[in-house]
């Protein structure tokens, strides 16, 4: 194995003065308690900084590099992995972690962590993940001993379907261990991508070697196929139901002999998972099972969205970690010893006091360049930084995100910026226009996507350098048509508009739409349902959420999975046009006629017989309900199935996600699901950092569509940056780069088709649930192809 030589004139970081690299020792563990969030204190010779992050403790982790708690400028928790000698001094070893990176972050799967930001530019390679508190398989295993049968196939099933994401993106993960496993409350979470694949050829190999296939162990050198990481995941299923590995774990060269010359251990897997465990142990790579095929093969069609239902004594390990407060400190200071992003700018409109439609918020002051896998860099105005001095950086990236590849599949390095940039032209700036109503029917929703722009924009001024501003403006439509139309025409009349989100409402979005094509605005509507497609009316349209038929699949999926049901009540709320209609002959064209017979009934406008509509589907033997019209509508209907002793499954759309609903049919609205296309970052594990810093910010929890808007928002001025543009693009060709750009957002990934539609690869749609007379959120519901 080749191993680089280094120059003996290399620098060194300031931290290892002492003599030696602080991250040339191995990686260690934090506290003994399980149910403490995890981190150890730093040994000292360890940094208290790096790339703008406060270190805040060391995380327990598997060889390569040391694992560190960070805290971000802008206030958010992540895990920091930084990359020893050799591998970060050899070019090789920087060349494939930066296209190793950029392939994890084309990974967009519910059940894996793709890294947020990485550095190969400085000398301290490092990687950053989203950090969660939750505990590895191995803590788990190691606490209350091997998980259920049931409960470890379908842990592996959705590990299975991470990886098969992760291949699909041309990434093999290379070092999958019980360690990297975390079990979040509703299942796993893959993590550590991107980084191992790096390693080979390019150093001495510091792998744990109790989970590597025959062809890991037997040629070091050579680069593993995704067969490897089936191997790996037989190991770690054997670990999860059996508490131990099927090589064992200790010492490494007898691990690695019982790996090439002894069959695995399997005398106490359990006997349903015996043979699939053994499929993926073979020693032949070509006669493992592919990923895909073990999703099927261990997958009992779980429950909900096919999450997990873990057992108690394990949630209550996740609920304790979870509650426990991570060791804290202030933010990291910028060069002038001021806070640096997380702050709450003073010029700001405070929250619910609103701005005046024109120029919002001014953002587009100093911050950190960065650069994209290619190695461009981003041009800087001025900043807190004397002029010539170049400065590093991480763009945030709040945890539970992930970063933009717009314009490309690309990773965002924090690079170097350039010197001596020139600033600004007095008045020169690119203006996001946000159409939002902000005082009429959906005024909650409007002022909710206003603050997510808001604070994306925010966070970009404050760590990111460009030769002009990027400023917010905003007009309100008070969800009148008329008015859209006129708020449409007055911001595409501004030429220094590039781009707009909105129209919040359902009667805005054709009339708002039809003016931004006609003066050439890309639109990114994220709340309006339906739009016809292909029509040149709405030729700038980027619509940044599942149609409803799309939808549709989710309730099929749904229904498909209620045992029981043999015939399912439509109802078509004609006042509710076109969507009602819509989605109930997507859910007939969807359903399995061998399986589930569709019983349709129309509601006339008008029509105010709910009584009668309930008798008739009852008299009809339905074992379900799906009503796709206006909340009062569906409440009328609720309450008239529970007078008629209803209790079988009912299920709304996205019109019924409105207090009214509850609140008309009280108990009556018990147990109904309502899908819908936005989720609620506060109650979504994924979106922790967004809501952390969406309350700090604004002092209340975000509101509907505010993930929605903030991630919209990104897409924007990340496609912006990459472009790399020394003044603000003109419209067409921001449209054009819109269109291939893709985003890992907060709430789902944002990609589109040709046709300006939503390309989330079957993501985007949520469950929710009334408790207690409350919308209860559940989680994604799938809309892949029945």
């Amino acid at each position: 194995m080749h191993t680089p030589s280094f120059r003996s004139g290399e620098p060194r970081d300031p931290a290892g003065s002492a003599g030696r690299d602080p991250f040339d020792a191995p990686a260690d563990g934090g506290g003994s308690d399980p149910g403490a969030p995890g981190p150890g204190p730093l040994h000292p010779a360890d940094p208290t900084h790096l790339a703008g992050h406060r270190l805040l403790g060391r995380l327990p982790a598997d060889p390569p590099g040391t694992c560190y708690l960070a805290r971000s400028a802008g206030g958010v928790l992540m895990t920091l992995r930084v990359v020893p000698h050799p591998w970060s001094a050899h070019t090789e070893f920087r060349s494939a972690f930066a296209r190793g990176t950029a392939s994890a972050q084309r990974v967009v799967s519910r059940w894996a962590v793709a890294p947020v930001a990485a550095d190969i530019g400085a000398r301290l390679v490092w990687l950053a993940e989203p950090y969660l508190p939750d505990p590895d398989l191995a803590m788990v295993v190691a606490v209350r001993g091997p998980l259920p049968r049931d409960i470890g196939r379908r842990v592996g099933a959705r590990v299975a379907e991470a990886l098969e994401t992760v291949h699909r993106a041309g990434l093999v993960h290379a070092c999958l261990t019980p360690a990297r496993v975390l079990l979040a409350p509703d299942g796993p979470r893959l993590t550590g991508l991107g980084l191992a694949g790096a390693l080979y050829g390019t150093g001495p190999l510091i792998l744990p070697p109790s989970c590597l296939a025959p062809e890991q162990a037997e040629e070091p050198e050579r680069r593993p196929g995704p067969a490897a990481d089936v191997f790996a995941l037989g190991c770690v299923l054997t670990h999860a139901v059996t508490g131990r590995l099927p090589f064992g774990a200790a010492p490494a060269g007898e691990v690695r002999r019982r790996i090439l010359t002894e069959p695995p251990d399997l005398a106490d897997v359990p006997r349903g998972l015996l043979e699939v465990i053994g499929a993926c142990l073979e020693r032949d790579p070509d006669l493992r099972p592919t990923p895909a095929e073990l999703c099927h093969e261990l997958d009992p069609r779980a429950d909900g969205a096919g999450g997990v239902r873990l057992p108690e004594d394990v949630l209550d390990l996740i609920a304790r970690r979870r509650a426990a407060s991570p060791p804290d400190a202030p933010p990291a200071l910028a060069a002038d010893g001021a806070p640096r992003g997380g702050s709450r700018d003073p010029g700001a409109e405070p929250r619910g006091r609103r701005a005046p439609a024109g120029r919002g918020h001014r953002s587009g002051a100093a911050g950190t360049g960065t650069a994209g896998v290619e190695g461009v860099e981003s041009v800087g105005g001025e900043g807190t930084a004397p002029r010539g001095t170049s400065r590093r950086g991480l763009l945030l990236l709040v945890a539970g995100s992930a970063t933009a590849a717009a314009g490309g599949a690309g990773v965002l390095f924090a690079g170097r910026a350039r010197s001596g940039s020139v600033p600004a032209e007095e008045g020169e700036s690119l203006l996001i226009g946000v159409h939002a109503d902000l005082t009429g029917p959906d005024a909650v929703a409007g002022r909710a996507q206003e603050a997510g722009v808001r604070l994306a924009v925010e966070e970009f001024a404050g760590l990111v350098r460009l030769p002009f501003d990027v400023d917010v403006r905003v007009v309100d439509d008070g969800g009148d048509p008329q008015r859209a139309a006129a708020a449409a025409r007055e911001l595409g009349a501004d030429p220094a508009v590039r781009a707009v989100i909105g129209p919040t409402g359902e009667a805005s979005a054709r009339p708002a739409a039809e003016q931004y094509a006609r003066a050439g605005v890309p639109l990114l509507a994220l709340s309006p349902a339906e739009f016809p497609t292909g029509d040149t009316a709405y030729r700038t349209l980027l619509h940044a959420r599942p149609d409803t038929a799309a939808q549709a699949l989710a309730v099929v999926h749904r229904l498909n999975e209620e045992p029981g049901v043999r015939r399912v009540g439509l109802v078509d709320d004609r006042a509710a046009e076109p969507i009602s209609g819509i989605a109930v002959r997507a859910v007939t064209g969807a359903l399995d006629r061998d399986r589930i017979t569709p019983v349709p009934r129309v509601l006339p406008v008008g029509a105010d017989d709910p009584a009668g509509t309930a008798a008739g589907l009852l008299a009809e033997g339905v074992d379900a309900v799906v009503h796709a019209g206006r909340a009062d509508a569906v409440a009328a209907l609720a309450i008239a199935l529970a007078e008629a002793g209803f209790t079988g499954p009912r299920i709304a759309g996205e019109a019924a996600l409105r207090e009214e609903f509850p609140r008309a049919a009280g108990e009556a609205a018990e147990g109904w699901l309502v899908v819908a296309s936005r989720i609620d970052p506060a109650r979504t594990a994924d979106a922790v950092g967004f809501t952390t810093v969406f309350r700090k910010r604004f002092d209340e929890e975000p509101g509907p569509w505010a993930a929605e808007g903030y991630d919209a928002a990104r897409l924007v001025v990340e496609t912006v940056r990459r472009m790399g543009t020394g003044t603000p693009p003109d419209r067409e060709m921001l449209l054009t780069r819109l269109r291939s750009g893709r985003l890992r957002g907060v709430a789902k990934p944002l990609a589109f088709a040709a046709d300006g539609r939503l390309a989330a690869g079957g993501e985007g749609a949520y469950w929710y649930e009334v408790r207690g007379g409350e919308f209860h959120y559940l989680g994604k519901a799938p809309m892949a192809e029945v």
